[in-house]
Formats: structure tokens, sequence, C-alpha cells
């Protein structure tokens, strides 16, 4: 993990993928070896048909509108990216972005159809996108105020996702703007206030930080929500 590499180099590995190991007339690895990689070793779990059917061993094995897809992605603080290959149609696709939400997984689904000689469908936007400028221009109170006014027009223009702003308040764990992180995660659990995850993000930040009593309040509120959630009850023995 955290390999860098630019667009212009993961094209090239790409069209490595696309040969089977061979770039620019070089066998860097015997073509059968990709035939193993390329075949099923355990079960996604996410339903059929779609990207994440299969991993294999490396890959993840799926379909895309009945094409079939190869695929890898991951994420980390600040960026998410994404390889597509669809073999049979001889395409590859690079996704990378400099922000953490599901804006990744509708980009690559546009692409995916534009792989396909399809219009690319428009998603919505994450609700991330206007909570932080709104952050950036007026702080905190005008996050709120963004949100309400979100909810109150009930814009298809955006969609919410609860895992979103537990990612930006990463993000800015990674910045070392501690504050701003803990704001972050007090309107994620104001909107969300079911979302185990939240309570224990704020946890961990206010432990990391030496703050013992607000992480117990914390860790307390969320097994009011979760009584017998393992990692809080683990979180708890240890303060």
């Amino acid at each position: 993990s955290f390999l860098h590499a630019s667009l212009e180099e993961m094209c090239h590995w790409a069209v490595t993928t696309l040969n089977k190991g061979e770039y620019t007339g070089t066998r860097l690895l015997p073509a059968d070896m990709y035939d193993q990689m390329w075949t099923a070793v355990a079960d996604r779990g996410y339903g059929r048909p779609g990207i994440y059917e299969d991993m294999g061993l490396g890959w993840t094995l799926g379909h895309f509108k009945g094409a079939r897809t190869i695929s890898h992605g991951g994420m980390g603080f600040g960026w998410t990216d994404f390889l597509l290959i669809m073999p049979e149609r001889n395409r590859a696709a690079v996704i990378l972005c400099n922000e953490e939400s599901y804006a990744r997984t509708n980009t690559m689904r546009a692409v995916a159809n534009v792989m396909l000689d399809e219009q690319p469908e428009v998603g919505q936007v994450s609700w991330m996108v206007p909570i932080t400028r709104a952050m950036a221009a007026g702080g905190m109170k005008a996050a709120y105020e963004c949100y309400e006014e979100l909810k109150a027009v009930d814009s298809q223009e955006y969609y919410f996702d609860e895992e979103d702003l537990c990612n930006l308040s990463l993000q800015l764990v990674c910045a070392r703007n501690f504050d701003v992180a803990v704001g972050v995660l007090g309107l994620n659990s104001y909107v969300y206030p079911e979302h185990i995850g939240t309570y224990l993000q704020l946890a961990k930040l206010y432990l990391h930080h030496g703050d013992r009593a607000l992480a117990e309040r914390t860790l307390k509120k969320a097994l009011e929500i979760e009584p017998e959630n393992e990692e809080v009850e683990k979180l708890l023995e240890g303060i």
C-alpha cells in the first residue's frame, strides 16, 4: 500500500495488464499467471451481478452491464483510486481522486459506461462537498446550517452517506486539525444518531488527546445504542 504513481504510469500498468504481463515487447510475467490471478477464490458477498462478485488473487472479479470486469481499488487519508479492466473489450481505466467519498464509485460507473460506448450516467454528489464548502467559509455553525438547508429542500442533487463525514474527519486528523475533526463527527452524530462508527471514532480521538472522561461518556452513549458491541466494550475496559 501507499505506492506512489502518476496517472500516466498507471495507464502503462493498465496496458501491461491488458497484455497479460507484456509491455512494449518485453514479457514481465507469464500470461497464465493472470489466468490464475483472475480465477475466483472467494465470494465478495456484494451480490450478483456486480463489479464486486468474487475475489481472485489480488484482483476483484465481476461484471458491469454484462461485461466482465477485473478491478482493484483503494483509499487512504485524502485519496481514493480505482483500476478497472474490461479484458474482453481490451479497455482499461484509471481513476484517481483527491478525496474520500462515494464520488469515486460514481466516477467509476460513469467511466465504465464510456468503456461500453454508452453515455455516462450523471450521479449525485456527496453531501460532504457542500458541507465542507460551508465549513470553510463559516465554520461548524455554517456547516450545520448548510445541512438544514439541504434537508429542507430535499435536493436530489446530493446523496447522504453516514461514512462520508467520518472519512472527512480522518482527513482532518491527518492534517492535525483535531478540533474541526471533532466538530465534523458531532455533525455526523446529529444527522445519524444511531451510527456506532461515529461514536467510536470520536472516542478514539478523545483518548488520543488524553480526554478519558469525554471518551468514556461517548462510548457509553454508543453502548446505549448497541449494548453488545465488542469494540466499544474493549475500549471502555481500557479506560
